[in-house]
């Protein structure tokens, strides 16, 4: 992957304390732990949140026991030729299936082939602002996984999903029992990772980008934040 001249798109979700975060979960804090401008050799913060906080990446044992913990994921597991997948923003839950996507290779003449991160683009990251305004960013309705196309992915085979909103599958923030993490399921137990809360997939001008994100080696964590960018071609 040449890295040398190309513009760059980032995809991550800045980290601050008035982010939105999964209903239930931690809000982010900052606190300084030392401080020059009050006397002391450096200036260092303390952060505590979720490691499921912002644009991050599920890692299989997320829900799949005895499943890969993020540190036992291969460092460039989500490092590769991306394809932007366009799927028709709504207001109301829609479950994306095969056609959809087929429609989309069709459309601009991409395949989706063995080895490919998908990105699905919905337009949901424009939910996204601060707290309390960013609350319908997790709210709101969002396409999601449909059965048929689950089935595509794994017949494909591919390297990682990405969703720009907060979870690949139809998830009730207000009653999580109620949903059955099938895309989850289905996908990381086959040894997929899952990627959350993208931002800027709107500036991609192509339907395929070289892929770069690292999650951090966490020993035996169930995800990580992410920084992720796209690469345009050159």
């Amino acid at each position: 992957m040449d890295l040398v001249n190309r513009t760059v798109i980032d995809l991550t979700h800045p980290i601050s304390t008035r982010m939105p975060v999964s209903l239930g979960f931690p809000r982010v804090m900052v606190s300084r732990y030392l401080d020059r401008e009050a006397g002391d050799v450096a200036t260092v913060e303390v952060v505590q949140l979720s490691l499921h906080t912002g644009t991050h990446v599920d890692a299989p044992v997320h829900f799949i026991d005895g499943g890969l913990a993020i540190d036992g994921l291969d460092p460039l597991a989500l490092c590769g030729t991306a394809a932007v997948v366009d799927i028709t923003p709504t207001e109301e839950w829609r479950a994306v299936e095969r056609p959809d996507v087929e429609a989309w290779e069709i459309r601009t003449g991409t395949t989706i082939g063995e080895g490919d991160i998908v990105l699905l683009r919905t337009g949901h990251a424009r939910y996204w602002r601060e707290l309390p305004a960013g609350s319908a960013y997790l709210t709101q309705p969002w396409p999601f996984l449909g059965g048929t196309l689950v089935d595509l992915l794994l017949e494909r085979r591919i390297r990682a999903l990405g969703v720009e909103c907060p979870d690949p599958d139809k998830v009730d923030q207000r009653d999580l029992s109620a949903s059955s993490f099938m895309g989850h399921h289905r996908l990381l137990g086959a040894g997929i990772p899952i990627i959350e809360n993208l931002a800027n997939l709107a500036a991609i001008p192509v339907p395929r980008v070289d892929f770069l994100a690292f999650g951090l080696p966490f020993v035996g964590a169930s995800g990580s934040p992410i920084r992720a960018l796209a690469l345009l071609p050159s």
